[in-house]
């Protein structure tokens, strides 16, 4: 799920650069079950914290789709243990945008706006995506967890988690009743042109290295919809940490 979340700021760049709500939850019946047993039920789905803890990188290819402009383009994501970053979005005609987060320091550039150092909640934010055990450490990324209800994502029954971060505002997590995984988050992301309700499905989860990642995440918002498809996964590569260092100049 880690890096699902930490999209959701490239999204906004994107938008920003080159250019719903859902239905309220019912409430539940029958059975509740408790925190803990969704994000257990979670973990397990994902591939359990043994899978996990065998890796320390990652590295992720794929296309990009903005259906509303007729865009498309290719995606790369680099991953580091514990908490480093880095995706650069490539769009014909317009040129790289790329996000990083080094551990420490959070940057985003592109040809039209140059550099962006963030500050303040929008850098609170990518740390917290940034962080690549984050399915292990849902509990300590958000301190404050409730069970909100029940509601569809597509024809799936879901469990909905408002999570809240010591450092910002809930977001709303929802996991699939059967299978356990991450179905969609809703939540509000700062971005360098002020703050944007996201809606991000995540759908098409495969088997990789014995975790499970979505390879296709749809990502909504009032600034539109763009469609990310991952089409290669590699674990455990080289990733040098200079890939992640705050560049000079938006060139670079």
């Amino acid at each position: 799920m880690k890096r699902i979340l930490s999209i959701v700021l490239l999204g906004l760049v994107l938008s920003a650069s080159v250019l719903a709500q859902a239905p309220a939850a019912d409430k539940p019946s029958g059975a509740l079950p408790t925190v803990d047993k969704v994000l257990d039920n979670y973990l397990k789905a994902v591939g359990g914290r043994d899978a996990w803890e065998k890796l320390t990188t990652r590295v992720s290819k794929g296309t990009i789709q903005i259906p509303a402009m007729n865009m498309s383009g290719a995606v790369e994501i680099n991953e580091k243990a514990p908490d480093k970053s880095y995706t650069v979005t490539t769009i014909p005609g317009f040129g790289d945008i790329r996000q990083g987060f080094d551990g420490s320091t959070g940057w985003t550039s592109d040809p039209q706006s140059g550099l962006h150092v963030m500050a303040g909640q929008e850098l609170a934010e990518i740390k917290r995506d940034s962080q690549f055990y984050m399915a292990l450490k849902l509990r300590e990324i958000y301190p404050h967890i409730i069970l909100k209800g029940k509601d569809k994502v597509g024809d799936r029954d879901a469990w909905i988690l408002e999570v809240t971060p010591a450092d910002g505002s809930p977001d709303n997590l929802y996991f699939d009743a059967q299978s356990g995984l991450l179905l969609r988050q809703k939540g509000e992301r700062e971005s360098p042109n002020g703050k944007a309700q996201i809606q991000t499905d995540l759908e098409d989860y495969h088997d990789i290295d014995g975790i499970k990642l979505p390879f296709t995440i749809r990502q909504t918002s009032d600034m539109g919809t763009f469609i990310i498809q991952i089409t290669e996964v590699h674990h455990n590569v080289p990733v040098d940490d200079a890939k992640f260092a705050k560049p000079a100049s938006a060139a670079e």
